[in-house]
């Protein structure tokens, strides 16, 4: 016997879950198979369990900031195991939530391994599934470094699944998982080397965001080196030794950050016709429809990748309403905001000063502004925020923004609208800010 659907869809993380509900909204029968929990790597091993690791690595800095307020507090200590059980309880109850969102929402969640039975036919144990279309958001999984020892580096994955933490900790990585990791677990008192198989972090982002951001995280004592691409990691008597060029970093163990690849391994991709990239990457068009044209892929599976759940959620919604809402694909790319660091935060949405000049040359203006604010004052802090508006120069349209400091994820996720919908810097002056805080900034800079 073969269960009828209108849509299938592989896998239940963000891009997933949007996608089954938001077709089911719009009438269509919807069964969501997935081989872990509901929730996805964001809930289960990213976004969710990286963000709590975040604010409670922000605590020690508030304490060490209250008695600038006149808070005079006790000796603090961490207690790595009972916050991860407080994690998990969270972690469960999120993942309870999207079972139940999607019951709610007339979904079918069937627990398994999908594999392709056929064209239209997906296998799950001796279950068969049939529908008029298919949607392939299985995500990443973590990667080793193709090198000697490799596999002796844990994945960002496992990361925050640790039991123990090691008093040395090792990244090896440019990006802004590594980036964000590093601010995170000195935070919690761990001392922190950065390896960078580069010349930098974060390439591709704006210079002055980044030589602000890295700054900041070498003064809080994390240690940044930088250096020729891993050539290896061994054993050592500290724990582990990473080679790279010519530089020798040891530490209690080491984390890969960003090393992913998509997770379409076992789905009998090949036996449909579903072509994929030498990486197993699942090669999509713009509208992200599959070889097959019945078929579609979404977010980190595949050769069109943003890692980034918010980008995967408005995949899965823009594909519901253009298979079942009779809209035209719509999903733009453009600008999309990205949080950078946690300790401390940053965040950037639209071009860096660099692809701007690249594209508009001589036209291009740079308002910047490095400040304390209040709250830094008296807590005796000196950690100096940044703003910086980069603008069309001839028309004024603000092109990008970017910020380091207090809140800057929440600021920058406001301002990306001003990106998306082509205000420009008369627009921002003309604004007015609340009164002190450090969103007012963008709308003052000179």
């Amino acid at each position: 016997m073969v269960d009828a659907f209108d849509l299938l869809v592989i896998g239940a993380g963000p891009g997933g879950l949007a996608t089954a509900r938001r077709s089911a909204a719009h009438g269509a029968r919807v069964a969501v198979i997935e081989a872990d929990r509901p929730g996805g790597t964001c809930v289960n091993r990213g976004c969710i369990p990286e963000a709590l690791t975040d604010f409670a690595a922000g605590f020690p800095a508030l304490f060490a900031d209250a008695p600038g307020y006149g808070w005079h507090l006790g000796s603090a200590h961490f207690a790595w195991n009972d916050f991860l059980a407080a994690r998990r309880r969270e972690i469960e109850r999120l993942d309870t939530r999207h079972a139940q969102h999607l019951k709610q929402s007339g979904v079918t969640l069937v627990q398994g391994r999908a594999a392709f039975a056929g064209p239209h036919t997906l296998a799950v144990g001796e279950r068969r599934l049939a529908g008029e279309f298919v949607a392939i958001a299985t995500g990443a999984v973590a990667g080793t470094l193709p090198v000697p020892g490799g596999a002796l580096a844990l994945a960002d994955f496992d990361l925050y699944r640790l039991v123990q933490l090691p008093e040395r900790l090792a990244l090896v990585g440019d990006g802004y998982i590594a980036t964000r990791a590093a601010g995170t677990l000195r935070g919690l008192g761990i001392e922190t080397v950065l390896v960078c198989p580069g010349d930098g972090l974060l390439p591709g982002y704006d210079g002055e965001l980044v030589a602000a951001l890295t700054a900041s995280l070498a003064a809080r004592g994390v240690e940044i080196v930088c250096c020729a691409p891993v050539a290896g990691i061994a054993p050592d008597p500290a724990g582990i030794r990473i080679d790279c060029g010519r530089a020798a970093v040891t530490a209690g163990a080491a984390v890969v950050c960003g090393h992913w690849r998509a997770n379409t391994a076992g789905l009998g991709l090949e036996r449909v016709g579903v072509a994929t990239d030498a990486s197993g990457a699942i090669v999509v068009d713009a509208a992200r429809r599959t070889s097959l044209p019945h078929v579609w892929a979404l977010g980190d599976c595949t050769d069109r990748a943003r890692h980034l759940t918010p980008v995967a959620v408005a995949e899965g919604r823009a594909l519901a309403d253009h298979l079942f809402g009779g809209e035209d694909w719509q999903f733009d790319d453009s600008a999309i905001p990205v949080a950078i660091s946690a300790q401390p935060e940053a965040a950037t949405v639209g071009l860096s000063e660099e692809a701007a000049r690249a594209h508009f040359g001589a036209e291009v203006h740079c308002h910047t502004e490095n400040f304390l604010t209040t709250y830094d004052y008296l807590a005796g802090r000196n950690q100096r925020s940044f703003v910086k508006l980069v603008t069309d120069g001839a028309a004024g349209r603000v092109l990008g923004v970017h910020m380091l400091g207090h809140n800057a994820v929440e600021i920058v996720q406001g301002l990306s609208l001003a990106v998306r919908l082509g205000a420009t810097k008369a627009d921002l002056d003309r604004a007015i800010g609340i009164h002190p805080s450090s969103t007012e900034e963008f709308f003052s800079l000179g």
